[in-house]
């Protein structure tokens, strides 16, 4: 099978992405949206973005916040709720927020915020039973083909976003795909400089990996998925996200 021109085109660029602020010191990568995937979204434009360098750049905006409110206030977006309650450590006190909602509806992936969030795949995750025909239909590919592809062509697109735009720190979340994310962002296996360990029986752990930019040095943390990490343990995290945020200011 072939991979559809459209989506191809599609794929290679911030399809799939939260985004906000590309100059933000802090970038988070999470893996692929969740939810069903209900429309073709290479045939419709993604209608938050703003513009810059002649790019249409995703982010949460005034519009998506009140598009998207009953999600927000009730048991949507979980792991951007886990994203927001990290930055509120980090950054709420500058931005004179109440609380982490508060952060969310107001700075989170926004144009001017704090961090760009972006993910390894541009298509819903898939469930098994729909690659049958919603996303073969629209990749062209089946569901380990279009895994392959996104490596080969959307990879280096991401890789190249973090060369030009050097992020002090990018955290991704989801350790399993370890690999994933450093052959995204540095391009090349790496060994991780030091490894943490949160939670008391120390189950959970983060990596964290030095990785030389063109503009720069930038450290990769690999950490559990967000929406399965304590809150006790988001505030640890977020501890030593500061911690090199300002080490390497």
């Amino acid at each position: 099978m072939c991979v559809k021109p459209k989506f191809a085109q599609w794929a290679v660029g911030f399809s799939g992405m939260d985004g906000g602020n590309l100059d933000a010191r802090l970038w988070i990568c999470g893996i692929e949206w969740g939810g069903e995937l209900n429309n073709n979204p290479v045939e419709s434009e993604w209608p938050y973005y703003y513009i810059q360098n002649e790019q249409k750049i995703p982010c949460w905006n005034t519009q998506f916040i009140e598009d998207h409110r009953e999600e927000i206030d009730g048991r949507g977006f979980g792991l951007d709720k886990k994203i927001a309650k990290l930055l509120f450590h980090i950054f709420g006190p500058e931005r004179h927020c109440a609380d982490w909602k508060d952060y969310m509806k107001n700075h989170l992936y926004t144009q001017n915020g704090d961090c760009f969030k972006f993910n390894l795949f541009p298509l819903k995750k898939p469930r098994a039973k729909s690659w049958i025909n919603r996303h073969r239909e629209i990749t062209g590919l089946e569901r380990k083909a279009y895994y392959n592809w996104c490596r080969m062509y959307r990879f280096p697109f991401i890789r190249d976003l973090v060369n030009d735009y050097h992020p002090k720190v990018v955290l991704a979340t989801g350790i399993t795909y370890r690999d994933d994310f450093i052959r995204a962002i540095a391009g090349c296996e790496v060994n991780p400089n030091e490894v943490y360990q949160f939670g008391g029986n120390g189950s959970q752990e983060i990596t964290v990996e030095e990785i030389v930019t063109n503009n720069g040095r930038t450290h990769l943390l690999i950490t559990w998925f967000l929406n399965r990490v304590s809150n006790q343990n988001i505030q640890a995290i977020a501890g030593l996200i500061e911690q090199i945020l300002n080490q390497h200011s």
